[in-house]
This record gives structure tokens, C-alpha cells and sequence, in this order.
């Protein structure tokens, strides 16, 4: 029979071995490691930082990109939340303290103490450390991706949210210049009618013109303010009020072809490399739940008692008898946690796949789209509007006719504008999957987009 001195070293020297020290953001040189070779960026501790000063002057994507991983605090909860996740994992490996029990009993003339002791170890949880601590490796290896995920859209959130100031910014202008141009027309038109050279209806025409100008020169302001709300939440830092968007930001640079793209979307989105992780933790919760049931608090427990007559020592077991269920209900459980997430694994692989082949299909068409309209269109709206001014200064057509031919100049303007943002949003897009995250349907939702458009002045 074991001694309970000789029972009591070893759970001592058990619980001595699995124990580890928690040390904060152990981790994280992993994630930042895995940042960098996806972006080029790294991501730093920086703890609690003084509010920001306000961003200002011309604004690129390093800029707010740097800003956005120094000062954005949701990324500093992320990294807690794999403290979190580091932390349960050492705690899956430790062992669960042993209890002592003791009692003193005295006799009736308190002379001498009647000694009861009872050391209890928990046996069941040594059994299943092995499943837990891979569970919860694998539950940190989840989080780990979810947190690179977390930083990498904050990053191409950055970078979009310039994109759209840059398209806000520059489509204010070209409505600053139709307002110009509908206010001239309008004035024009007041004169011929005051003079009885146009009807009531032409007037109606071109004061309409002029009330859906003012109306789209305001939907624009609102646009700016909205694009610099998003880039300042992105970047966790205000603006200052000079604040612009850089006009070198618009990348057409892609290029790749379907199949390399495809596959490179799949092979590097972060959420299918975190949901495998889950689901190896799942595997192994579910072979935790075929056993627990049976090894849940099973106890090994050492035992010393002294009486006046003498003392005694041994032990004792504590077994769990499943009776009413026999362990299936647990078992069920976890069995459905792991096949809904194999079913979810699976949907959302064939979501990635056909997003990547159709993000594929809108870049090849809106590179084609964007060359043209920038090559050819603007060209011919140039030299169009300058023989129109060669005619008016010849007097062979009126002033509102150069009028009207500027206002079709600063509409093509924005259609290149629409373009190129289009296209811009879809290289950032594809871009980000190939570093592993898949943003809502961005350049889905640019595509249906319309421009707003301007109604056409009467002659």
C-alpha cells in the first residue's frame, strides 16, 4: 500500500510538472510575423497611447495605414482577446489543484487530538489533459488567425476609406464646376427670356438644371463628410479640416490570371485556416466528450487517521456512474458542433472560390474600361469642347451651346472618376484576399452603384 506521504509527493511532482508561466503577448511575434509577410507591415505593441493629434495635409495609403495599426484600439483588443486565448491553453495543461481535508478531534479530557487527514487528487483530469491542451492549442491557433484577420482589414479598411475620400473630393470639385456652369446657363437663359427670345419652358428647363445641381453639389459635401467619418474610425485618429486624399493612389496594377488568383484566395484567407483550427479543437472536444462522462471526477484519495489506539493509512477511489444518460447528451453535442462547422467550413470555401472568380472577372473588365475611358474618352471630351470653343469664337454657335458642351466635358470627367475608383476598389479587394481576408461585397456593391448625373439643358 502507498504511503499517503509517498501519494501526496507524487501529485506534487505532477502538478509541478505541467504547470507554466503566463507571460502577456507571448504570442504575438507569431501574428506579426504572419502580418508582415502578408502586407510588408508590422503591427506594434503600443499599450495605451496619448490621444492622436489630428491627421492633416495630403494623405497617402502608408500614411493611414501606419496610423490605423498605431492607433485604431480595436486592434489592441484583438491582442488581448489572444492573451485570452494563450491563457487557456496553459490552462488546459494544468493540472487541477489536489484538495487537503483534515479534521481534529479531541477526547473528553482534551489531552490528546484524534488526527483525520485526506489528500484527493482529481485522476480523470490527468487522464484528459492530452485532449484539452490540443483543444486549446488549436483554439489559440483560431485566434491567431482571426487577429491577423482583424489587422489586415483594418488595413485595407484604411486604405479604402482614402479611396473614397480621394473619389468624394475630386466629384465635389466637377459639381462645384457644373454649379458654375448651370448658374451661367440659368442667368443666360433669364436674359433671353426677359427679352422675349426663349419660352417659359426653356426658363423652367434651365432654373430645374440649376435647383438638381444644388441638390447634387450637397449629396457631394455629404459624401466627403462620410468618406472622412470612415477614414478617421479606421485610422482611430481625427482630421484636421485641410485634410485631402493624395491623387497617386489610384493603383491599376494587377495583374494575374484566374487560376494563380484563385488559388491564391483559398490557399491564404485567414478565416478557412482559422476555421480548420476549429475544427481540429472540435475534434478534440468531441473525443473529450466520449470520455469525460466516465472520467469526470474520478478521484484518487490518500488517507491518514490517528485514533488513541493507534493510526492507520490508505486510500480511497471516487468513480462516476453516468447512469441516466451515459454520457450521450455530451457526446451529441459535440458531435453537432463539429458537423455544423464542417458544413459551415465547407460554404463558405465555395463562397471564397466563386468570389474569387468573379472579383477576377470584374477587374479584367474594369481595367479594360478604365485604360479606355482614360486614353480616349477624356481626349476626345477635350478636343470636343475645343472646337466647340473655336465655333463660339467664330459665332457659329451660342454661348449656351459652350455651356452645354462644358457640362458634357465635367460629366465624362466623373464617369473616368467612377471608373477609376471602380477599378482602384477592386485591385484593393483582390489584393486583400491574396493577403487572406474577403471584405462585404465591396466592389459588388461599387458596380451597382450609378453616377449621379445631371439632366441635360434645353438649347
Amino acid at each position: 500500500m502507498t504511503s499517503a506521504k509517498n501519494l501526496a509527493a507524487m501529485a506534487s511532482a505532477i502538478a509541478l510538472s505541467a504547470c507554466s508561466m503566463y507571460q502577456k503577448d507571448n504570442q504575438l511575434k507569431t501574428v506579426q510575423d504572419d502580418v508582415r509577410s502578408r502586407t510588408s507591415y508590422t503591427l506594434e505593441r503600443f499599450g495605451e497611447l496619448p490621444p492622436a493629434a489630428p491627421l492633416s495635409g495630403t494623405l497617402t495609403y502608408d500614411q493611414v495605414i501606419k496610423t490605423a495599426l498605431q492607433h485604431n484600439p480595436s486592434l489592441q483588443a484583438y491582442m488581448e482577446d489572444l492573451n485570452i486565448a494563450s491563457a487557456d491553453e496553459l490552462q488546459a495543461g494544468l493540472l487541477i489543484n489536489p484538495t487537503f481535508q483534515g479534521e481534529f478531534v479531541f477526547n473528553g479530557n482534551g489531552m490528546r487530538p484524534l488526527l483525520d487527514f485526506m489528500l484527493a487528487l482529481d485522476v480523470g483530469h490527468i487522464l484528459t489533459r492530452n485532449q484539452r491542451v490540443k483543444a486549446a492549442v488549436n483554439e489559440r491557433k483560431n485566434m491567431q488567425a482571426n487577429v491577423t484577420r482583424a489587422i489586415i482589414t483594418t488595413i485595407t479598411s484604411a486604405q479604402s476609406n482614402l479611396l473614397r475620400l480621394w473619389r468624394a473630393e475630386a466629384m465635389l470639385r466637377l459639381y462645384n464646376e457644373q454649379l458654375i456652369i448651370a448658374e451661367a446657363g440659368a442667368k443666360t437663359v433669364q436674359l433671353l427670356h426677359d427679352a422675349g427670345n426663349v419660352t417659359d419652358g426653356m426658363l423652367a428647363e434651365y432654373m430645374g438644371v440649376l435647383d438638381i445641381t444644388l441638390v447634387q453639389k450637397t449629396q457631394a459635401q455629404l459624401l466627403v463628410l462620410n468618406a472622412r467619418e470612415a477614414l478617421a474610425s479606421s485610422t482611430g485618429t481625427p482630421l484636421s479640416t485641410n485634410v485631402s486624399a493624395s491623387t497617386n493612389i489610384i493603383d491599376t496594377s494587377f495583374d494575374m490570371n484566374s487560376d494563380t488568383f484563385i488559388k491564391g484566395a483559398i490557399e491564404a484567407n485567414l478565416k478557412l485556416n482559422g476555421e480548420r483550427q476549429k475544427l481540429k479543437a472540435l475534434g478534440a472536444r468531441f473525443k473529450l466528450a466520449k470520455i469525460s462522462a466516465w472520467l469526470e471526477h474520478l478521484e484518487l484519495e490518500a488517507v491518514y487517521e490517528r485514533e488513541e489506539d493507534g493510526a492507520g493509512e490508505g486510500f480511497s477511489v471516487t468513480v462516476p456512474v453516468p447512469i441516466f444518460d451515459w454520457g450521450q447528451v455530451r457526446t451529441g453535442r459535440a458531435q453537432a458542433m463539429l458537423d455544423a462547422t464542417s458544413y459551415r467550413y465547407k460554404a463558405y470555401y465555395i463562397y471564397i472560390r466563386n468570389r474569387a472568380d468573379v472579383m477576377h472577372q470584374y477587374i479584367v473588365s474594369l481595367k479594360a474600361a478604365s485604360a479606355r475611358m482614360t486614353e480616349n474618352y477624356i481626349n476626345n471630351a477635350d478636343n470636343a469642347y475645343a472646337f466647340d470653343q473655336s465655333q463660339l469664337n467664330a459665332m457659329q454657335i451660342g454661348p449656351l451651346m459652350l455651356l452645354r458642351a462644358r457640362r458634357e466635358l465635367t460629366q465624362k470627367q466623373m464617369q473616368t472618376i467612377d471608373i477609376q475608383y471602380q477599378f482602384s476598389m477592386a485591385t484593393l479587394d483582390a489584393n486583400a484576399m491574396i493577403a487572406g481576408i474577403t471584405l462585404s461585397n465591396t466592389t459588388t456593391e461599387n458596380m451597382m452603384s450609378s453616377n449621379m448625373t445631371t439632366k441635360e439643358g434645353g438649347h
